[in-house]
């Protein structure tokens, strides 16, 4: 039985048997077009069983979002299986944020189209595309078998959780949250939502009961929260980038400071606060395999890496890599560090594979496409 891990959305799925035929048809339908010194045999399709994912958002108003592919143990990447299964004129869409899968579907989220593309696992190829009361979504997770999304909605409307049956389609509940409702993450069977201010301002974090379908209780954070990860301890830590506000010209005019905040996973109740103006404006948050220090930085603002323990009291002052990736992701079996490296977003991006101490490990610079920033890992 295969599963799927996404790890900024804190989920895991386990599939159905038949899901067990995906790597082995993915592999197949990759590899059976594809020539290497006129050699077209089908590899062994059980190297498909482990590898990355890695989810390429694309450039804004592009359409040129895509997913590659990494085999564990490999030095090869594939290159845009939507493309590679549905043809040279199939479009993904664009700004792909997020990718969680059911039984033999896999749901790619999809920020500008406004839509969610539904894809089978058995060879990537298309199945449907929700859209309808999709506006604008950004992240999801999937709980006791429904599919729950966040979106900051249209210019000027709160920001909402949609609940969506993942066989019909259906959007079967909309949970109102706070401004830009962002980050998504199951903890102990609540759904913690990270209102990130979307289009305006918000500097809260909503915990939703999914047996009713509401918020039962509001956290004040620092302004512009991101998402979640949970520690050794069950403390939720949650990073906000700060606020900044524009004037007609899209000039800075006023900036709030950016946040490193601990939640009590028990009380609820805030637990340590660190202020990091120092280290600009950070996006990305990622723990550990032992949840016991956490990565943040890099993001669309260029901030480097920083590394901190849990049981600490301060920050470091020096940084863990002086990398500005666009997005960052810990491996749940090695440990490592996986950077998705975006220099534009007019060309191809790259992956940098770091160790625990900041060395790098590995990079991948073919196949990769434009703004590689989400990993979804498979594994057995």
């Amino acid at each position: 039985m295969k599963r799927f891990i996404s790890e900024h959305s804190g989920n895991l799925i386990w599939g159905f048997d038949a899901l067990r035929i995906f790597g082995l048809a993915l592999f197949l339908a990759l590899f059976s077009g594809c020539e290497d010194n006129n050699d077209t045999k089908v590899h062994d399709p059980g190297n498909f069983a482990d590898g990355i994912f890695v989810l390429n958002e694309g450039a804004w108003g592009a359409s040129n979002s895509s997913v590659s592919f990494i085999p564990a143990d490999k030095d090869t990447v594939f290159a845009d299986l939507f493309i590679t299964a549905n043809g040279e004129d199939a479009v993904l869409g664009d700004v792909l944020m997020d990718m969680v899968s059911v039984d033999t579907l896999s749901y790619l989220v999809l920020n500008s189209s406004h839509s969610v593309m539904v894809v089978n696992n058995k060879n990537f190829e298309y199945v449907d595309e929700i859209t309808g009361e999709v506006n604008n979504p950004r992240h999801a997770i999937v709980y006791n078998g429904l599919i729950y999304l966040t979106q900051w909605g249209k210019f000027g409307q709160e920001g909402a959780v949609l609940v969506i049956d993942p066989f019909d389609f259906s959007v079967v509940a909309t949970i109102a949250t706070g401004q830009g409702a962002h980050g998504i993450k199951e903890i102990d069977g609540k759904i913690w939502v990270a209102n990130s201010g979307g289009y305006g301002y918000a500097n809260t974090v909503s915990i939703i009961n999914p047996e009713s379908n509401s918020v039962e209780r509001t956290i004040e954070v620092g302004d512009c929260p991101q998402n979640f990860v949970v520690d050794y301890e069950g403390n939720v830590w949650v990073l906000s980038s700060g606020y900044t506000e524009y004037d007609d010209q899209w000039q800075v005019i006023n900036q709030t400071e950016p946040y490193l905040t601990c939640i009590d996973g028990e009380t609820y109740k805030v637990s340590k606060n660190f202020q990091i103006s120092s280290y600009t404006s950070p996006t990305e948050i990622t723990i550990s395999k032992d949840k016991k220090n956490i990565y943040f930085g890099g993001g669309s603002g260029g901030a480097k890496l920083w590394k901190v323990s849990v049981d600490n009291d301060e920050l470091p002052s020096g940084t863990f890599s002086d990398l500005s990736p666009y997005g960052i992701s810990v491996h749940p079996e090695t440990g490592n560090l996986y950077c998705g490296m975006a220099p534009d977003f007019t060309k191809p991006g790259s992956v940098i594979v770091l160790d625990n101490e900041g060395n790098e490990v590995k990079e991948y610079n073919e196949n990769i496409g434009i703004g590689p920033r989400r990993f979804i890992y498979v594994s057995q």
